[in-house]
């Protein structure tokens, strides 16, 4: 891994080391990126566990499911989670007093 401020800075990188066509990715692309060479080279697979740094994010989640692994991750208080195919509900309309809703709803 390699922060975006270090790619974005070009002197920095090369000082580094950092090759020049080395582009950005996060550690959830970057993790995904790793689970594919290892399905693509034979390794065995088996659970997915990954702490909400990685479960948080929706593609990752998803890259994991197509790739036909089951997985185990954590995720903050605040993530949203819908099943498949399902999603939230638009806030309620506005009724004019106050600010308008903002929160999304369930079914």
């Amino acid at each position: 891994y390699v922060p975006k401020e270090w790619i974005d800075d070009r002197q920095r990188a090369r000082r580094a080391g950092i090759p020049d066509d080395q582009a950005f990715a996060t550690k959830p692309q970057i993790a995904l990126a790793q689970l594919r060479e290892a399905i693509a080279s034979g390794i065995v697979p088996g659970i997915v566990l990954a702490d909400a740094g990685y479960g948080d994010e929706t593609a990752f989640r998803e890259g994991i499911s197509e790739l036909g692994l089951l997985y185990a991750v954590g995720i903050r208080p605040g993530t949203s989670v819908w099943a498949p195919g399902t999603a939230p509900l638009p806030p309620k309309p506005w009724n004019g007093r106050r600010n308008p809703p903002t929160l999304l709803r369930r079914a």
